[in-house]
């Protein structure tokens, strides 16, 4: 039991010492604008559940529609984000798996408070472009081989970054949080791809890039939040330490969807570690959080002068 108990806090302290080396700075890269920093949302309590809206799958129901400068002011804990994914019969958010495809069912306001929280903003597919292809099927008539052939249409177009090579957006990413994004997205390497989301989020001040990272890659999106639990560690320490740092990170900022204690208690009701072993992933887990927040302090601070994530790292 005493070797098990070595070997989580080893995997944990790898996982802490991650979050201080992302924070090397890639190569300096002089002429690039500075990200702009925007205040991180407010961190109320999330608006009352609707049932009349979560029993209604993909129908939103607005009261009113709100004008352009109202949705650019809206608070994300305003929007019931449960009840959107329930809207989908999700256990995860459709929008952080970057799902286009229901977008039509989203509501303005879900999509603005989903912009406010992230650098990149959620590309709404507006339609689809449909020909017909001919298809090679054996034994199967030319004349019934014909289908359709559709691609998404979205409202905004791709980003300029998006096809420039990994070094290039590591590069820009030193002062700009959508190249930071986008690296992020690109990278294969779990390490790298944190840093860099956390570096997104400190030039922005924005929690949004580190949700995605934490729903997309640390825990499994197909399984419900009883069968994790049911499942117990059925993942690496390393990823539950991520996880619960990148979500306690995402509530510090103020995010309304993080919840940085359900994975917490996963670890504690977890059969397969001792209460001594789940208190020091918890522990491990605390600490990388605190360790990240500094250090995206700092960056923060330095790009752009902003004091914010050290206010709220110190409050």
């Amino acid at each position: 039991m005493k070797e098990t108990l070595k070997y989580a806090v080893a995997i944990g302290i790898t996982a802490a010492a991650m979050f201080a080396y992302m924070y090397e700075a890639p190569p300096r890269q002089d002429g690039q604008e500075l990200a702009k920093t925007t205040p991180a949302p407010t961190n109320e309590a999330a608006a009352a559940k609707s049932a009349e809206q979560a029993s209604q799958p993909h129908q939103a129901l607005p009261q009113r529609e709100l004008s352009p400068a109202e949705l650019a002011d809206i608070d994300p804990a305003s929007i019931d984000w449960e009840a959107m994914r329930a809207r989908f019969g999700f256990f995860y958010d459709p929008m952080l798996m970057r799902r286009h495809l229901w977008a039509s069912s989203l509501s303005p306001e879900e999509i603005a408070a989903f912009n406010k929280l992230h650098v990149l903003p959620f590309n709404t597919k507006v339609g689809e472009n449909c020909e017909p292809v001919q298809i090679s099927v054996k034994g199967v008539p030319a004349e019934y081989s014909i289908v359709e052939d559709c691609h998404s249409i979205l409202a905004l177009p791709r980003h300029p970054y998006t096809d420039l090579p990994l070094d290039q957006l590591i590069d820009l990413a030193e002062r700009n949080a959508e190249a930071a994004v986008l690296a992020s997205r690109k990278s294969d390497d779990d390490n790298l791809k944190v840093a860099l989301a956390l570096r997104a989020s400190a030039l922005s001040g924005k929690s949004g890039p580190l949700l995605e990272l934490a729903t997309r890659r640390f825990g499994n999106p197909y399984l419900t939040i009883e069968q994790e639990k049911a499942s117990g560690i059925d993942f690496s320490v390393d990823d539950i330490v991520t996880r619960i740092a990148l979500e306690g990170i995402a509530k510090k900022l103020g995010d309304p969807r993080a919840q940085p204690g359900i994975w917490q208690q996963i670890v504690s009701d977890s059969e397969h570690l001792t209460d001594e072993q789940a208190e020091e992933i918890l522990r491990i887990a605390q600490e990388a959080q605190a360790s990240a927040m500094k250090n995206m302090a700092e960056i923060q601070t330095e790009i752009s002068g902003s004091s914010q994530i050290w206010e709220l790292t110190n409050a």
